[in-house]
This record gives structure tokens, C-alpha cells and sequence, in this order.
């Protein structure tokens, strides 16, 4: 199953990039000449805004009863952790961490839709549950 990013963070992203770009494009059109650092914040501004296309386009990351992938911001990347390799499983501090030997994918709580954390907060309780049952590998 594949999960969005948050609605809220898609929202902020947007609402801050159109307040840099509309602030800015407004100081050069109606205020003093434009500054280097003027330029810097209009491409924030435009960062942020891409950043939001971004988000509300793509998923955050995707899960099922094999594995769990999250999806990087570029596509190329993407990490993908296999249930049978792991070595370490918890939640803390609002984060959901997964670990094998070579690799960790955390995926915060708060970046998540609203709507699919209770499902995935069941199969996370699952997946620790028979995490806990096989008895965790050392690593060293």
C-alpha cells in the first residue's frame, strides 16, 4: 500500500514558497532594485513551491507484507528494507524505525497522511510482533 505525504506539510511547503515569491517579485516590482540575496530567496521561494508539486504528486512511501520502500525525493534512490533481513524494530520519538545490517529507513509519524496512519500503525504492531516472536539477530 502506498502513503501520501501529509496534507499539512504539503500545505505549509506551498503557502511558504508563494509567500517568498510573491514577497520578493513584489519588492522588485514596486521597491529598490533587486540584491543578489533577493534573488537567493526568490529561488527558496521557488524550491519550496517545487518541493510542494512534488509532494502532493508523488507518495512518501509504500508497504507491503514483504518489505517496506521509501521513496527518495529524486526517484533514483529509493530504499527498500526486507522483513526477513531486519535487525531492529521500534518506534520512537514519533519515528518508525526499520534496520538491517546495511541499511535503516525511518518514517516519521508526522509526514504521513492522516488517514492511512491507523492501518499502518496496525501493521507496524504486527510486523514488531513477529519481529519479537523470531528473536533479533546480533549484529556484533
Amino acid at each position: 500500500m502506498k502513503v501520501k505525504y501529509s496534507k499539512n506539510r504539503v500545505i505549509f511547503n506551498a503557502f511558504m514558497g508563494s509567500l517568498w515569491v510573491v514577497l520578493k517579485t513584489n519588492h522588485w516590482l514596486f521597491g529598490d532594485p533587486m540584491r543578489w540575496s533577493d534573488f537567493a530567496l526568490l529561488a527558496v521561494g521557488f524550491m519550496f513551491i517545487t518541493i510542494a508539486l512534488k509532494e502532493w504528486f508523488s507518495f512518501y512511501f509504500q508497504y507491503n507484507e514483504d518489505s517496506v520502500t521509501l521513496f527518495s525525493f529524486w526517484g533514483r534512490q529509493d530504499k527498500t528494507i526486507f522483513f526477513k533481513d531486519l535487525i531492529e524494530v521500534k518506534y520512537f520519538g514519533g519515528d518508525y524505525q526499520f534496520r538491517t545490517l546495511d541499511q535503516r529507513i525511518v518514517i516519521s509519524k508526522s509526514q504521513m497522511d492522516k488517514k492511512r496512519r491507523p492501518e499502518f500503525e496496525d501493521f507496524f504492531q504486527k510486523v514488531k510482533e513477529q519481529f519479537d516472536n523470531r528473536g533479533s539477530l546480533q549484529a556484533f
